[in-house]
Order: structure tokens, then C-alpha cells, then sequence
């Protein structure tokens, strides 16, 4: 692109796939293609571009607060920043895997996990500066992860993955039998309660932190990501 300077869409003109806000509403983060970072500190009527030392598709996002968020992409790429995205750090990872989910702990801001292709998840116990391998059990492409605390955490994926762990990651199970549709979203609403979304329009819910799960009747096209809070 050197030699050539968007007109419109301004900033940029990459897709995005991600997008947050912080509590107050005003400070967002936008993620996308060729390591596009774009925030927001006036509720998302105006973007800036933020520099940062990635340039691969960038995928999740997961903001801590107005000064630290944690971002997510393509061959492993982890970045962080703890000044509102005025610097981006690119953290080791020692994966090259696309890493399409990364998310904390509720109120726990060294606490985190990032999952991606081939079953990949990595945690990290120090704000996102270091990251190791969990042994996930599959080889399906897990797209997106969530944490009610520090120990009960839900991972979904390709063929109808949905992982569920009890004790940070240290072992991951399948907690049920889905007949193989992709689940693409997950969120927990509370310490026990959690929403799972995918194709076919399938909603599932679990109220005992995926102890046993049930289906919400829908027909809807194919549902990507859901969020609460």
C-alpha cells in the first residue's frame, strides 16, 4: 500500500472482527486485517489508528480497562498494551497457530487464556505477558473461550466442540455431545450460568456451570458470538 492512502472508509479500510468497549461506555477497541488497531474514546463516533508491531489479521480483543487491553491474531500473534494502545507490545507465544479468542478472569487481570486452530489454548498467569500450552484434547479449531473466575472456564469450536474445565485448564473436557455443528461463541452471564451460540441458530444454556446443558428452540441463520456485560 505504500504509495496509496485510503479516502474512504476512514481510517482504514480492513475488516474488523472484533470490538469492545470498557465499562464507562466511551473507551473501545476495534481489531482487524493487517494488524489494524482502531480506538475510540468518545463511544465509537470517532476512531483513531493505533500503531503496533504486528502485522498479521488480528482476531480477539479483551480489555481490562482504559489503559490495558490484550489483543489476539493470526500465527500467534499476543499483544498488549498498559497506556490506552500509545505503545503495543508483541509477546513470545512460541505457537504459530491463528488465535481467534482471548479472554481474563472477571476482576482478575493476570489471569488469562487464548485459544485457536488445531486446539490450541495458552494461558497466562501474569497479565498477558508470558503464555504456555494447555493440553486441550482435540485438534478442532476452537474459536472462541470464557472464564466465570479463575478455575471454571468454557471453550468452543469446530465439530462441535464445547470444552469445559474446572481447575484453570489444567484438564479440559467435552461436556457434551452436539452432533458436530461449529460452536462459535460463549459468555458466561454469572458464576454458573453461560450461553453457547453456533450454527443452525443453536443457543444452549447451562445453569450449573456445564454440569448438564439445555438447547433454546430457534431458527436462525448461523449465530457467531454472543456477550453479556
Amino acid at each position: 500500500m505504500r504509495g496509496w492512502q485510503w479516502q474512504n472508509p476512514l481510517p482504514q479500510g480492513n475488516s474488523i472482527n472484533s470490538i469492545r468497549f470498557t465499562a464507562d461506555k466511551r473507551h473501545g477497541w476495534a481489531t482487524g486485517g493487517n494488524g489494524v488497531v482502531l480506538r475510540t474514546t468518545n463511544g465509537g463516533f470517532e476512531w483513531e489508528q493505533q500503531q503496533t508491531p504486528a502485522n498479521s489479521t488480528l482476531y480477539g480483543l479483551y480489555i481490562k480497562d482504559k489503559s490495558r487491553v490484550v489483543i489476539s491474531g493470526a500465527r500467534g500473534v499476543i499483544l498488549t498494551t498498559t497506556n490506552g494502545g500509545g505503545r503495543w507490545v508483541q509477546r513470545p507465544t512460541g505457537i504459530r497457530d491463528h488465535l481467534f479468542g482471548v479472554t481474563f478472569a472477571p476482576g482478575d487481570p493476570l489471569h488469562g487464556w487464548a485459544v485457536g486452530t488445531f486446539g490450541v489454548i495458552l494461558v497466562t498467569n501474569d497479565g498477558g505477558i508470558t503464555w504456555k500450552a494447555q493440553n486441550s484434547r482435540t485438534t478442532a479449531h476452537l474459536f472462541s473461550v470464557s472464564f466465570a473466575n479463575t478455575k471454571l472456564g468454557i471453550a468452543v469450536g469446530s465439530r462441535g466442540t464445547l470444552l469445559v474445565t474446572n481447575n484453570g485448564g489444567a484438564e479440559w473436557k467435552q461436556a457434551l455431545d452436539t452432533g458436530g455443528l461449529p460452536l462459535t461463541g460463549v459468555s458466561f452471564t454469572s458464576e454458573k450460568e453461560a450461553y453457547v451460540v453456533g450454527y443452525r441458530g443453536t443457543i444452549l444454556k447451562t445453569e450449573n456451570g456445564g454440569d448438564s446443558w439445555s438447547e433454546a428452540p430457534a431458527r436462525l441463520p448461523p449465530v457467531y458470538a454472543v456477550r453479556f456485560g
